[in-house]
C-alpha cells in the first residue's frame, strides 16, 4: 500500500488537484500520534511542494504531538512569516 506522500505525489503527478487537497485532508482529519513519521513526511513534502496552508497546519499537528521538538515551531514560524502573519509567528515562540 503507498503511502499518504506517495498517494498525493501520485495525485499532483495526475495533475488530479482536487484529489491531491482531499488526501491532504483526509489524513489530517484522522492522523493519530502514532502516525507521526507519516506526518512529517507529509509536512515536509507540503511545505517543499508550495501548499503552505497544508504544510502549516501539519506543523501545528506536530507541534501538539511533539511540544519539545523547537524544529516544528520552528517551521511553523517561518510559514506564518512568509505568509505575513508576524504576530502569529512570533506567538508560536510564547
Amino acid at each position: 500500500m503507498k503511502t499518504i506522500v506517495e498517494q498525493i505525489q501520485t495525485a499532483l503527478e495526475e495533475q488530479e488537484v482536487e484529489k491531491v487537497y482531499f488526501l491532504f485532508h483526509q489524513f489530517m482529519d484522522h492522523v493519530t500520534e502514532n502516525q507521526i513519521e507519516e506526518l512529517i513526511d507529509v509536512a515536509s513534502f507540503a511545505f517543499n511542494a508550495g501548499y503552505f496552508e497544508e504544510a502549516r497546519q501539519a506543523y501545528l499537528c506536530l507541534t501538539e504531538f511533539e511540544p519539545e521538538e523547537s524544529a516544528w515551531t520552528i517551521l511553523l514560524a517561518e510559514i506564518l512569516v512568509n505568509q505575513g502573519e508576524y504576530d502569529q509567528a512570533l506567538s508560536v515562540f510564547i
